[in-house]
């Protein structure tokens, strides 16, 4: 019996200090935020409203963004944008990859009736994209994708972009419930030798 109280034990100790949980995003790039309504992408369409967003998201001044490419879903190349984009779909086209001509510092992603910006800390050329932080109706329901568009700050923007730094993650501790569990079992074990002896 004390083989299966000391394994008992030894196994609720190892539930309870056992690891935490942590959100992991499909996408690269720090979420600056969701939308509702569509993106500013095409090349006619006024960027200050979008600067502005970026600029309260990095702390910054002056920052100045330049459309680079869209690509409409289901298709697989620039449908829009003097740059090079191109995309792959997996999983109902609620994911994939994305790659630009181009190393790329800020890019949406529309589905449904908002989308999502991302901020890329170090612009790159190729990175990961998904629609997980869009829901619609009242069950949540991931959309697929609907557009996916780039933009680059421009060289000659005359502002300086300090990022904000990554965030940090909180780790999700395990419920004491597993601990009470253990107890419990402790408890009934000890009574039952108890009543035995």
């Amino acid at each position: 019996m004390k083989k299966y109280l000391a394994a008992l034990t030894v196994l609720l100790v190892v539930l309870c200090v056992s690891g935490t949980a942590t959100a992991v995003s499909l996408n690269s790039g720090q979420l600056i935020g969701t939308y509702s309504g569509n993106d500013p992408s095409s090349d006619s369409k006024d960027l200050s409203g979008l600067e502005s967003i970026v600029e309260a998201y990095l702390g910054a001044e002056d920052i100045d963004l330049d459309f680079y490419a869209k690509v409409d879903a289901p298709g697989s190349s620039t449908t829009e944008g003097s740059g090079s984009l191109s995309l792959t779909y997996s999983s109902e086209n609620k994911s994939g990859t994305w790659t630009a001509g181009t190393a790329i510092n800020l890019y949406s992603v529309k589905a449904g009736k908002g989308y999502a910006l991302y901020w890329l800390d170090d612009a790159i050329a190729s990175a990961t994209w998904a629609t997980e932080n869009l829901t619609v109706g009242k069950k949540g329901n991931i959309p697929a994708i609907s557009h996916l568009s780039t933009w680059i700050v421009k060289s000659d923007g005359g502002g300086s972009v300090e990022p904000t730094p990554d965030p940090v993650t909180a780790p999700t501790p395990e419920p004491a419930t597993i601990a009470l569990l253990g107890f419990g079992l402790i408890g009934l074990a000890c009574v039952r030798r108890k009543f035995q002896n």
